[in-house]
C-alpha cells in the first residue's frame, strides 16, 4: 500500500497548486511541474521508459503513427495536392503496466522526435481506498484550483478558463485532473492544453507552406 501511494504522483515542486507555463517554451512543446510516476510533458519515449522502469512498470503495448515528416507530408497533400515521402512511423501511444496500475502515454511527433503531450494514470479501485487516494493527492499537491465531490483540477497560472475538461471543453494551458471515481479506477490525467495543440497544428501548416510556397502562374 505504501508503494502504491508513493507511486501515485511525483511532482517537481512539492505543494504547488498551479503551474506557470514557461514563457520561453517552444510553441509546439510545453512542460509543467506535475509528473505522474516520473512522467511529465515534453519527455521522449526513452525518458518515459526509464522513468517508469524505476517503479517496475513494463511496456505492454505500443501504437505508432506519423512522424513530424509524416504530418508535414499529410498537410502538403491536403493544401497542395502534392505527394512527398512520409518517412517512418514513430511511437504515438504507449501503455505501461505493473500489478493493478496502468500508465497510458500519448506522444506528439515533434521535429526532433515524439514527445509526451498527455499522461493518463489508473489504479484499480480495489488497490486503494478512495479516502487514501484523496489524502495522497491532497498531501502532495495541496488545495486544487477547482474541486468537486469525486474530481479535482489543477490549472496553470494564467489559465483563462480553468474549467472541468470534457468533450467540448479543453483548457488552454497544462492541467492535471484527479478522478477519485473513474469507472472501476482512480485516475490522474495530465494534458498539455489547447494552446499547445493549436500551436502544433500551425507549425505543421507553416512548414508545409515553407516547403511549397504559393507561386505565380508561369504564363
Amino acid at each position: 500500500m505504501k508503494r502504491l501511494i508513493a507511486a501515485l504522483i511525483v511532482i517537481a515542486a512539492a505543494g504547488v497548486v498551479a503551474a506557470e507555463a514557461p514563457s520561453n517554451a517552444p510553441a509546439t512543446r510545453v512542460s509543467a511541474p506535475w509528473k505522474i510516476v516520473g512522467v511529465g510533458l515534453g519527455m521522449t519515449p526513452a525518458e518515459v521508459a526509464a522513468a517508469l522502469a524505476q517503479d517496475g512498470f513494463k511496456l505492454s503495448s505500443r501504437f505508432t503513427g506519423r512522424s513530424w515528416q509524416g504530418e508535414v507530408a499529410n498537410q502538403v497533400s491536403k493544401l497542395k495536392s502534392i505527394r512527398i515521402s512520409a518517412g517512418a512511423e514513430v511511437p504515438a501511444k504507449e501503455d505501461y503496466r505493473v500489478g493493478q496500475e496502468q500508465v497510458q502515454v500519448t506522444y506528439t511527433p515533434g521535429r526532433a522526435g515524439p514527445y509526451v503531450s498527455r499522461v493518463h494514470y489508473k489504479i484499480h479501485s480495489t488497490a486503494i481506498e478512495a479516502e487514501d487516494f484523496q489524502r495522497a493527492v491532497l498531501g502532495r499537491y495541496g488545495r486544487p484550483s477547482l474541486k468537486w465531490q469525486w474530481e479535482s483540477l489543477y490549472c496553470s497560472l494564467g489559465e483563462p478558463r480553468c474549467s472541468r475538461t470534457g468533450s467540448l471543453v479543453t483548457n488552454e494551458l497544462p492541467t492535471l485532473t484527479v478522478r477519485v471515481m473513474d469507472v472501476m479506477n482512480r485516475s490522474l490525467e495530465l494534458r498539455q492544453g489547447q494552446r499547445a495543440d493549436r500551436a502544433y497544428e500551425a507549425a505543421i501548416k507553416a512548414e508545409a507552406e515553407r516547403l511549397y510556397p504559393k507561386k505565380k502562374p508561369s504564363f
